[in-house]
């Protein structure tokens, strides 16, 4: 898989509670809406188990910013896309975003979900892997 040229990274959630809330709807707009805009030299996603912030989701995350967002749904999908075909490929969309003091800590680390573990809270089904998906495919 060739990922030259590729600026934006797109991690999908499509763990347990993400898809029972629509994580594949969400998957299939992203990757239609950058079909449609021909962004699949710049724009790669990833099709994930779960990340890990399951009461949050459907969850996608964007390298390398960093950005997570939150409460995912087709249309919100098509809008980050859409936003990603701006100049610079930089603009956040801040109502759909966790906000970056109270979830990235450590350098970015999970320490809030190991925080709402030891507080007895459930984040779903969590499983390690993800499947890959480039402009191929």
């Amino acid at each position: 898989m060739e990922l030259t040229g590729v600026k934006v990274h797109l991690l999908l959630c499509n763990g347990a509670s993400c898809t029972r809330n629509g994580a594949e709807e969400v998957t299939k707009a992203i990757r239609q809406e950058i079909q449609h805009l021909d962004l699949g030299k710049e724009v790669h996603t990833t099709k994930t188990f779960c990340n890990g912030r399951c009461k949050y989701g459907p969850i996608v995350v964007k390298y390398p910013a960093g950005e997570w967002y939150q409460q995912m749904d087709a249309g919100r999908g098509k809008e980050l896309v859409r936003k990603l075909s701006q100049p610079g490929m930089e603009s956040p969309v801040p109502s759909y975003i966790f906000k970056t003091s109270g979830f990235f800590a450590n350098n970015g680390s999970t320490a809030r979900y190991n925080e709402d573990r030891e507080r007895g809270e459930s984040h779903g089904d969590c499983k390690i892997g993800a499947e890959s998906r480039g402009k191929e495919g």
